[in-house]
This record gives C-alpha cells, structure tokens and sequence, in this order.
C-alpha cells in the first residue's frame, strides 16, 4: 500500500431559499449512497463484478494489472487518432483506483475523481504515487473542483453508466470544458439496453420500488442502477461542448446483454474571437 494522504472533499453548494433546488442533486445524493455501501462492502467485486478466476473474489494484484492493460489500450487506440500529451490525466469514476494508478505510470500527474467517500478512502490507502496522484471525494454535479482546460486526458469507464441521463450528460459536458484544446476525452457509456421495452416499463415505476426489486433479486445490500444514452444524442452532446468524435469502439463493458459503446473524443481548438 502507499501513503496515506488526505482527502479533497468538493460539496454541492447549498441552494439558496429564492433558488429551485438543482434536479440532478436527488439522483446524484443516490448514487452516492449506493456507491458508499457498495464500496464498503466489496469494493472491488462492486467495480468488475468478474473475478479473473471466476472466483467472484478479487485479488488485488490482479485487479489493479485489469488497470494497467486497460489504460495501454486505451491510449493506443487514442493515439491512433491524434497525439497525446502526458501532462494531467482525470480519472472520472475512479473508485480505488484501478485506472488512476495505471495512469499515473504515463502521466506527470494524475486527478481521481468519485462520489463515494469509501471508494475514494480505499483509493488513498492503495496510491502508490502519492506525489503525482490525488484523488478528489466529489458530491457535486459538476466538476468545477478542477479549473477550465487544464487536463490533458479525461478517461471514464463503468461509471456513467449508472447514473441517470441528465447527470452523465452534465458531466460529459464538464469533460470538454476541462480538457484542454487538442486534449483527449474518453469515455463508455452505453447506447441501448437488452430490452427497449422492458427498460421503459421498467422505468415508468417509481425508482424506490424498482431498486428494492432489485436488492430482493440479487440478494445485495444496494442496487446498481443502469441506464443508457444514444450514440446519436452522444455525438450532439460532444459537438455542443465544443468536442469531436474521432471514434467510436463497441465494448464489453454495460450490463449483460446491453450495447455499450466507447467514445474517443477530442476537445477541438478555441478560436480566438
């Protein structure tokens, strides 16, 4: 294990009494929960749910090598398409840093990011390079905690995915806004669900009842909530925020039997006025 360092906590501002409440914070404080139970009962089952030996138990060199082959995939494929610099990497999603960790072998300095203060603790205890690589306990529904085009690759995997629309839409848009002109933004989400029909009936009930649903039927302490975004909408989302789509990959990585899609983006250039 590493250093123990402290934790960045950045809170959601507290509405003011002539403001509406933000509509992303409710779904936002039930991620959070989950993740925070989910992270303190198996972190890393909650994060790759298949072991490497089918076990269904981890174990940590291993989990953290799933890591390391990801992110040398991951940059071979964006490099394909432009060059990268190596300067400040953000991990969105970054649970107890399996992917920070690996990009901390590539880049000068790496930014963690995570809803779930257990993740987020566990990251610390497991940072090997806790010099070039902090991590950050975010609860709020933007990423304001790191300043405008300062990163040079914002890479998420397996977290939008469980979050409603409205909130992984928010934060793709806070990807482009801190990447810098030229800078890569990677990210997976998926882009149609086993069953349209399903899905839809599935969401017309209230989400306290589908989640317990879910609990009884897994036999979990919390549910994981799944949900998609359209390859269509994703590409008009990244063109609005000032990003290009340089490719699109079909991946593993969404629910079982869902489409999942990652995109390879890149911040387009900002003309001067």
């Amino acid at each position: 294990m590493g250093t123990t360092a402290s934790i960045t906590t950045r809170k959601a501002s507290s509405p003011q009494a002539a403001v509406p409440a933000d509509p992303l914070l409710k779904p936002l404080r039930r991620v959070r929960r989950q993740w925070t139970i989910l992270g303190e009962i198996n972190p890393f089952g909650a994060i790759l749910s298949q072991s490497s030996d089918n076990s269904g138990t981890w174990d940590q060199a291993a989990f953290f090598e799933t890591g390391v082959l990801e992110i040398a995939k991951v940059i071979r494929a964006a490099q394909v398409l432009s060059p990268m610099r190596f300067g400040t990497a953000v991990d969105f999603g970054c649970g107890v840093g399996r992917l920070s960790q690996a990009l901390t072998r590539q880049f000068e300095r790496v930014i963690g990011i995570d809803v779930a203060e257990s993740m987020i603790r566990a990251a610390v205890q497991f940072n090997q390079f806790p010099g070039r690589c902090s991590y950050i306990h975010n609860v709020a529904a933007d990423l304001t905690v790191v300043p405008d085009q300062s990163a040079d690759l914002i890479y998420s995997n397996i977290t939008l995915q469980h979050m409603v629309p409205s909130l992984a839409e928010s934060y793709i848009r806070e990807f482009f806004r801190i990447a810098r002109p030229g800078a890569h933004v990677i990210f997976q989400v998926p882009s149609r669900p086993r069953s349209a029909a399903w899905h839809w009936v599935k969401n017309a009930a209230p989400i306290a009842l589908s989640n317990l649903l879910w609990r009884v039927r897994t036999g979990n302490r919390e549910a994981m909530e799944s949900y998609f975004i359209p390859e269509q909408r994703v590409r008009q989302l990244v063109e609005q925020s000032d990003g290009a789509v340089g490719s699109v990959a079909l991946d593993q990585y969404g629910p079982p039997g869902w489409q999942s899609r990652t995109y390879f983006c890149t911040r387009t250039a900002v003309v001067s006025a």
